[in-house]
Parts: structure tokens; sequence; C-alpha cells
């Protein structure tokens, strides 16, 4: 028995580290490609880069670039609010400046998540970490600008956390909540929806404690979180917002039929939208699993699966109902408590299955290669084509205006997908801050003092009076 554990062990080693192999190949291969650089293909990649520039060169979180000019109510940031810059622009104050580091910070949270399971002492950690290694949106994320590896750090703290408040006694479980309402606040700064993994308390709170008192607590917790959201980060125009406001106004059945439109929109657009068989494939895997862990739950009744069953549940149902199930946005949302389901259904099902479940995640981590490569490709290919905005046109403009702190220069929407951003200055040699509103959605807009148009490119001053 013993010598055939043994030859298990190796053989499990083995396969680790070729898995590992294969990873850190493919990393390297895009690292290389790259060549040091990490320039901007999505419009929030822009916000997260200069914005995070503007925090190392003033530092204050107000925002350099917002969609309406005014920011967020408490201090001006950005539809992703202050904690990103604070972040980023931190490491750039100890490191210098460069729109690298944010492939570097991507790179080490990965590290540390690995790091972070290895330590927690987990059973059936080592394969864990090879499933995780081999996630499809963690290489895809890697190398981008967008801030999902914050998250998926995120989800290994709270998975550990729901475990450990799984197996702890009462008296021990005081300090376990404590912690992890302490987490979910503040990374609810980064993402609202993080407060939704309040709900994975519902199993663990005292019985004496009525369900209906329970649940008005978490509602007291959504709240909460909403209000920091909405105090901290720019609103930009949602569907939520849009059903609030029927709401607001009495048109309860207009809310409810916007709501099930949307509902059978999204899914619809679940189960059919595909941007490549990759794509396709981790979307499945995360309902199979979903399903999986259901059925596991209705067999064994322990309460960690049913907090895997709540956090993922909801997630979903808030996405159909409000959200968008297609372009990389229904991913984005289920990624973190996808991470929580994959992490329980591999501590309940035999050796087997977990190694089949490694199987398909190599499966698609190798089909998601062509993707990553593309993206890259085009990262490289935006830096050559977009047009690159001479300084001294905005300069000159501004130095038409009286002396101010602040200037505001708004940026026409045609332009929005031509112009480099990097290029646009972020203040005035006699220390004057310069702010842009670029308006990727329909609002109400701050009145610019100057505007850079199109057709041809030209920078002229506003005559535009409040």
């Amino acid at each position: 028995m013993n010598l055939k554990k043994l030859e298990a062990t190796k053989i499990t080693n083995l396969s680790l580290l070729t898995l590992v192999g294969m990873v850190l190949g493919a990393y390297s291969y895009f690292l290389w490609y790259l060549n040091g650089q990490l320039p901007v293909l999505w419009s929030d990649e822009w916000l997260y880069l200069i914005n995070t520039k503007a925090f190392y060169e003033w530092g204050t979180v107000q925002a350099a670039i917002t969609y309406d000019g005014w920011g967020s109510t408490w201090f001006g940031a950005d539809s992703h609010g202050p904690l990103y810059p604070i972040i980023h622009g931190g490491i750039a104050m100890l490191f210098s400046w460069n729109p690298a580091n944010f492939l570097w910070l991507n790179l080490l949270l990965f590290l540390l998540t690995a790091l972070g399971y290895f330590c927690a002492n987990i059973p059936n950690r080592k394969e864990w970490i090879g499933l995780l290694l081999l996630h499809p949106l963690i290489l895809f994320y890697s190398f981008s600008l967008m801030q999902e590896m914050i998250h998926v750090c995120g989800a290994m703290i709270a998975s550990i956390l729901l475990i450990k408040l799984s197996e702890r006694g009462k008296r021990s479980k005081f300090k376990i909540y404590f912690v992890f309402l302490a987490f979910l606040l503040v990374f609810s700064l980064f993402r609202s929806s993080w407060m939704i993994w309040g709900i994975a308390l519902l199993p663990f709170l005292p019985k004496r404690f009525p369900l209906i008192s329970k649940l008005i607590g978490l509602l007291g917790l959504f709240v909460i979180s909403l209000g920091i959201q909405l105090a901290v980060t720019e609103s930009v125009p949602t569907h939520f917002a849009t059903v609030v406001e029927f709401l607001t106004s009495g048109e309860l059945a207009q809310a409810v039929k916007q709501v099930g439109i949307k509902f059978f929109k999204n899914l619809g657009a679940l189960m059919l939208y595909s941007e490549g068989k990759a794509y396709y494939l981790i979307k499945i895997g995360m309902l199979i699993q979903f399903a999986g862990l259901i059925y596991l739950y209705t067999k064994r009744k322990t309460k960690i699966l049913q907090v895997g069953v709540l956090v993922f549940g909801t997630h979903l149902l808030l996405l159909l109902l409000f959200y968008e199930a297609s372009g990389w946005i229904e991913l984005r949302i289920l990624f973190a408590p996808g991470l929580l389901v994959s992490y329980l259904l591999f501590q309940e099902l035999r050796r087997t299955i977990r190694w089949g479940m490694i199987g398909f995640q190599l499966l698609v981590f190798v089909g998601m290669l062509p993707n990553v490569n593309q993206a890259v490709y085009w990262r490289l290919e935006q830096k050559h084509r977009l047009k690159v905005l001479q300084e001294e046109k905005i300069m000159s403009a501004i130095n038409q205006l009286p002396l101010k702190h602040d200037y505001w220069i708004k940026i026409e929407a045609a332009l929005l997908e031509e112009i480099d951003f990097d290029q646009l200055p972020l203040g005035t040699f006699e220390g004057s801050r310069i702010h842009y509103i670029a308006p990727f959605y329909t609002k109400n807009t701050k009145t610019p003092d100057v505007v850079i148009k199109s057709n041809p490119l030209r920078v002229s001053v506003n005559s535009i009076t409040p």
C-alpha cells in the first residue's frame, strides 16, 4: 500500500511539474513578445493608466480623465474608484512610472494567490494550485491593464476565510466574521459586487437569529456598499439605474417589464454568445461546475457547499437581471465566485475527477493561447496606429485662457478611439492640473475650457459659456 501511495505521489508530482513547465513557457513567451511594454487596448484601461499617472504626478486621487468631468461625489475619482490609482500610483512612487508596472503586479498577485493557497495547508493543495495555474482567464488578464488579478487574489482570501469559518467552533468564529466583513468592505471599494459575498455568512450565523433578521442584516450590508460606491465612484448609465428610475417614479409595470426583457436576453446571450471556442468553454465549464455543486449540496447538505451555491447563484442571478451576459462582462462577474465553486468541488470530488477537471482546464488553457496572442499583437499594433496629439496644441489653447488651478478639456466622441491618451499632458509649467472629459457614455458633462476636435485634428478654446 505504501509503495502504491509513493508511486501515485511521484506520478502526481511529475504531472504537476509538467503543467508548471507549460505555464512558465506560455508566460515567458508573452513576456518576450511584449518586450517590457504594455500598451492599452480597451477604453477602461485608459482610465486605470492615466488616473494612476495623475496620482503619481499630483499626489491625489482626483481623476485626470472622467466621463463627465465631475467624477465621483467624494474625491472626484473615476468610475473605478480611488483604490486602483493609490495601489498602482504608490508602486510608481517606489519604482518610477512605467505602464509595465501593471504587468509585474499582475504576475506578483498570481504568485501570491498560489502561495496563499499553499500556505493555507488545505487538502489537495498541490493539485488545486495546478488547476489555478491553468486558469485561462488568469492567463488572459495577466497580460492586460485590467484589474482582474486583484479580484483573483480576493477570491483566494474569501475562499480560505469561508473554509476556516466552516471548520471552527462557535467561540472562535467571531474573529473570522469580523475579518471577513472587513475584507468585504475594503474590496467593495474595488467592485461593489464583493458585498454580495456577504450572503455566504447566512449558513454560519447562529440559529437563534430568525431568517428575516439575517436577511435584513445582509440588506444593510448591500445598502452600505452601494452607498460607498455611489460616493467614491463616478456614476455611469446602467440597466440597474434605469430600473431604479422606473421604481422611484412609480412605474412598477415598466420596471418589471425591463427586468423581464433583460433576463431572457441575457439568458440567451449566456448560452449562445461566444468569441471563440475557448471563450465558450470557459462559460460552459463554470455552469457545469455550478450544477455539480448544487448536486453535491443536495446529497451532502454541508454548510460550505451551501455557501458556494449561494455566492455563485446570487452573482449569476444579478448578472441575468441587471448586467450584460456577453462581451467578457459575464466572465468578469462570474470569475471570482467561479474560483470558489472550483475550489469547493476540488475538495469534495474523487482524485480521478479532480484530474479530469485539470485535464479540461488544460484543454481550455491551450485553446486560450491564440486569444492571448491576438490580444498582445493588437496591443502592440494599437500603439503604432494611434494618432499622436501634439502637446504644443493643447498648451497653446490653454495659454489663451486666464490662469487657473484646474483646466478641463473635452475630447470629441469621434476621436476617442483614435487618440493616444498617453500623449496627453496632465499639467502646465505653472503647476495647473489638466483634466480630460472622455464622453464614452451619453451624459451631461462639465462645461470644458478646451475642446479637442477631429476632422481635421485640432484643439480649440471652447466658446460655450456656463
